[in-house]
């Protein structure tokens, strides 16, 4: 490794960055940075969380050879960071892709050679990273891979139980926007049988949360921490609880509040907004740790506060992350949950709105409060042409299936104001 401290002030100067607000994004004080601008080395856990601040390679610090070219200096994500001055849009051909996961693996080899731990600790990264370079040589074929990853991340969410109930066949079909872009997947007996994509890389969407549940939100510490089936295969723990994928991807975006953005948040009003709702917002606490809520100075642990704050909570945070954008799904199961009606409305406004800055959002709910209220803010707005609504209804076969009511909202309130109307003359 080269001496770190001259690094570090060289990346300052280039990306200009100014040591009091690093040292925040770091959790430390700024006489800390001065010290470490001092050292020739440092421990291997603050080289990773400094890379990741910094929006760099570890090869930076170890490669002789290393050219600092504009898209490092200027962190915009581009594919520069790894080869030449090609953006990763500009990447088209699988054998450039391929190149690039190699170069990306040697990079965590020769880190791996520079950290202080044991043989045996060493010997098993090596090998996983082996493991990996083998599986990418074996799957050159993009459908290959694209088959792999769906078997795992299913066998993750749904072990392996996704064939329509009583069926041993079943397809899912994906298409965004006109049917030139798709995904389709042909099940057998619970397993992929066969998967095909069509201009896979034009796909709009490229990333989905799904939030079940923003109770969740008290158990990150927990939830980020465990494993689910897709980990479990390569990890050595023992104790590790097991979550489905979709608890898990929330969870580390949730917990991802901890690591400061450089880049502003999109949705700064937003949030504002939610805090005017609540009272307060929450927030990360570098020297203890710890996720906290704060009111009128006052913290209080998520523990202690109100299971409706934190439905409003999580949608701070996703913002906050920047989980959610003009490319990444929001799906939300019956948001409505834990909320008086008022506020019911009140988060059907902010989905609106969100909405309206270009997030997509996919929605569950049985709330006819929550539902008037995205009729009303979507029509408010003028946004109502690109809301659609179904409805569920079951089958004879016991199935479900998904009925485009868009044009007839009242079938949804009446299904849902039938039990009332059940009860409402008990008694009279």
């Amino acid at each position: 490794m080269k001496h770190f401290g001259n690094q570090l002030d060289e990346l300052f100067r280039k990306k200009r960055i100014v040591q009091k607000d690093f040292a925040n994004k770091m959790g430390v004080t700024a006489v800390t940075i001065t010290k470490w601008k001092s050292q020739e080395s440092i421990d291997a856990a603050k080289l990773e969380a400094i890379s990741k601040i910094l929006n760099i390679p570890i090869s930076y610090w170890f490669d002789d050879n290393f050219q600092f070219n504009q898209s490092i200096v200027n962190g915009d994500g581009s594919a520069a960071s790894v080869y030449g001055n090609a953006t990763a849009g500009e990447i088209a051909d699988k054998d450039k892709e391929i190149e690039h996961l190699r170069l990306l693996l040697e990079e965590k080899e020769k880190f791996t050679e520079h950290i202080d731990i044991t043989p045996q600790q060493k010997a098993r990264i090596l090998r996983y990273l082996e493991n990996i370079k083998e599986e990418i040589q074996e799957n050159k074929e993009p459908q290959n891979i694209l088959k792999k990853e769906f078997e795992t991340i299913i066998e993750a969410e749904f072990l392996n139980n996704i064939c329509t109930n009583g069926t041993e066949h079943s397809e899912i079909a994906f298409y965004e926007g006109t049917h030139d872009n798709n995904v389709f997947i042909s099940l057998e007996k619970n397993k992929i049988k066969d998967i095909s994509a069509t201009n896979l890389t034009e796909f709009q969407i490229n990333d989905a949360t799904f939030v079940e549940s923003p109770l969740y939100i008290h158990l990150l510490d927990i939830l980020a921490s465990a494993q689910t089936l897709k980990e479990k295969r390569y990890s050595t723990a023992i104790f590790r609880p097991l979550v489905n994928y979709h608890v898990k991807d929330m969870a580390q975006k949730l917990d991802a509040i901890k690591y400061p953005f450089l880049a502003p948040s999109l949705f700064d009003d937003k949030m504002n907004a939610i805090g005017d709702i609540t009272g307060g917002k929450f927030e990360f606490d570098n020297k203890t740790r710890n996720l906290f809520w704060k009111k009128e100075g006052v913290k209080y642990s998520p523990v202690n506060v109100a299971s409706g704050i934190k439905a409003f909570g999580v949608m701070q945070i996703l913002m906050e992350t920047q989980a959610i954008n003009e490319n990444k799904i929001l799906i939300w199961d019956e948001p409505e949950n834990h909320l008086h009606p008022e506020w019911q409305i009140k988060i059907a406004q902010l989905f609106v709105e969100i909405a309206k800055a270009g997030v997509p959002i996919l929605i569950s709910s049985h709330s006819p409060y929550f539902i008037q209220g995205v009729r009303y803010f979507t029509e408010k707005h003028e946004l109502n042409k690109f809301v659609n609504y179904y409805l569920a209804k079951e089958t004879e076969d016991g199935l479900s299936e998904l009925e485009d009511v868009t044009k007839d909202l009242n079938q949804i309130f009446v299904k849902l104001a039938q039990p009332m109307n059940e009860i409402i003359n008990i008694g009279m």
